[in-house]
């Protein structure tokens, strides 16, 4: 992930906010050659590639939709150069459509959860204690991590997998005050420095 002023962007949906932008700055070649078609199977490989491998999320879905249209519009060659009407459709496009889509991302964004400050990392796991035979009451439990201190005390272990910010679980059952249910389904994406299950580290904490 990529932080910019608090903000996360991950590698492949920065790959297609780039290619969104690019396939806008096409929009104003007077004449869309047939060469154009490779650009837009580039633009959409990377959509597919990432929807599969990060996982969309709804702050994203205005420039996926960019992303398939124009790709769809550009592959087709165009033999008549646009006139003054064409210029202000895309303008228009631009203004009302673009900026909005660039600007949703950055109003609900991944934001970054800062490393831990001690000497120690973070280890969490998620306990289920039945308070009755038929109530299961999940407890969650951070506990410091058993890894050598570096100063930040923040890189996991190799291989190890860090726990999300919120899980599928906190998102069928909570919401944020105020907010629709929506707003919350992008936190599981949101990485933090907590390893699951990793070990204690030794000693009385």
């Amino acid at each position: 992930m990529i932080e910019f002023l608090g903000i996360g962007f991950r590698y492949l949906e920065l790959g297609v906010i780039a290619a969104a932008l690019l396939l806008v700055g096409l929009l104003f070649i007077r004449r869309r050659p047939a060469g154009l078609v490779w650009v837009s199977v580039a633009a959409m490989g990377a959509l597919l590639v990432h929807l599969y491998r990060e996982e969309g999320r709804w702050q994203l879905v205005p420039i996926y939709a960019l992303v398939f249209v124009l790709s769809i519009w550009l592959a087709v060659p165009g033999r008549k150069a646009y006139r003054l009407g064409g210029l202000i459709f895309r303008i228009a496009l631009i203004v009302f459509l673009v900026v909005p889509a660039l600007t949703l991302p950055l109003a609900v964004p991944l934001f970054v959860v800062p490393p831990p400050t001690g000497p120690y990392g973070v280890g969490v796991a998620t306990l289920l204690v039945a308070p009755a035979e038929d109530a299961n009451l999940p407890v969650t439990i951070r506990y410091p991590l058993d890894q050598a201190a570096d100063g930040a005390g923040a890189n996991p272990a190799t291989g190890a997998t860090l726990a999300p910010y919120w899980s599928l679980e906190d998102v069928g059952s909570n919401s944020l005050p105020g907010l629709p249910w929506l707003s919350s389904t992008h936190l599981p994406l949101v990485p933090t420095n907590s390893v699951l299950r990793g070990r204690r580290a030794a000693g009385i904490f």
